[in-house]
């Protein structure tokens, strides 16, 4: 009982950071990093708990989905001075990512009926 409370606490913690997060970029005020980090923590340690009360590994490619779309894509932005290749680069990433989550939800919904 505990868990289900401890995690449910850091899904609430994570979600006003978001918001937080959110209403930042809305207004143009840079984001802090300790606000990514803490995010960032916040995700991992999420999926961790989930992952180890439901007994399914797969939730913890979640966490490393973001961490690629928040982190990975502005190194690579940063590394590639040819705009249609970095487009190129996020399109087909945002693709492999749908086709991924699409297959998951799929099994996910095969194994409740």
């Amino acid at each position: 009982m505990k868990k289900n409370l401890f995690t449910r606490d850091l899904t609430i913690i994570l979600f006003i950071v978001s918001i937080i997060e959110f209403f930042m970029l809305l207004i143009n005020i840079k984001v802090p990093s300790i606000m990514l980090i803490i995010s960032t923590i916040l995700i991992f340690g999420i999926t961790i708990l989930e992952a180890i009360k439901t007994q399914v590994f797969k939730k913890l490619l979640y966490p490393l989905i973001a961490v690629y779309f928040l982190v990975a894509i502005p190194i690579i932005k940063g590394l590639i001075s040819n705009n249609i290749l970095f487009i190129a680069i996020v399109i087909a990433s945002f693709i492999i990512t749908m086709m991924f989550l699409y297959n998951d939800l799929l099994k996910l919904n095969k194994e409740k009926f």
